[in-house]
């Protein structure tokens, strides 16, 4: 969910803090940017997982458990300014054996670029994640652009947006060396309420100890 992400700019009209500021063009790992002032919506973050049993039947090695290059596409939010394609977020995912799932996100780490998931298997060769994220604002700034700081820590001044949410259901395909499925994503304040939807398509390519350094 391009190699490099372009920074967004979540909108937090929301958020006071005693002081004019907005958030640095940053969100968090599998979380996606508010609605601009215009209504467009630039490429964010991203998510990834699943599980249970590890073959259903499959040859040996053929489990989703393992390490994997993943890739999360727009498609259908052409409405808040994302055209289909566009690449929301990317990294490495890791589906372990147990049910449980890790991301390492493309996301700058101020914005909390790991996130966590469980997963189960649905058949003989489909994966079903339910995946949490933490949003951050990343560091924030005053209209002068200067970095403003926490008057406590006197760091600079991160703020926590709220949860995101993010399922997907994916397909392992017969070589059990890529996988490809769908996702939906909500981000939310911490009170509860939804900030965007966005849907989209995520892939996966899996990772061994004989893999190239650089695998696109």
């Amino acid at each position: 969910m391009k190699w490099k992400f372009s920074a967004l700019t979540v909108a937090l009209g929301v958020i006071a803090l005693g002081t004019s500021f907005a958030p640095v063009a940053k969100a968090g790992c599998g979380s996606y940017p508010g609605l601009q002032s215009k209504g467009i919506v630039k490429p964010m973050a991203f998510l990834l997982g699943a599980g249970q049993t590890a073959d259903w039947g499959r040859p040996e090695g053929a489990s989703i458990v393992g390490l994997w290059r993943v890739k999360v596409l727009s498609v259908g939010n052409q409405a808040v300014g994302l055209p289909d394609g566009t690449v929301l977020d990317q990294g490495y995912s890791a589906w372990h054996r147990d049910g449980t799932e890790i991301l390492n996100s493309g996301r700058d780490p101020s914005t909390g670029n790991f996130c966590l998931g469980v997963w189960k298997q649905t058949g003989r060769a489909t994966f079903k994640l339910n995946h949490y994220a933490l949003n951050w604002s990343g560091p924030t700034v005053d209209a002068k652009g200067n970095i403003i700081l926490d008057p406590t820590t006197k760091e600079p001044l991160n703020t926590l947006i709220g949860p995101t949410n993010i399922r997907e259901e994916v397909t392992l395909d017969p070589s059990g060396d890529k996988f490809e499925g769908t996702f939906i994503v909500e981000n939310f304040y911490q009170t509860g309420k939804s900030i965007i939807t966005l849907t989209g398509k995520v892939t996966g390519v899996r990772l061994t100890p004989d893999s190239p350094g650089f695998v696109n």
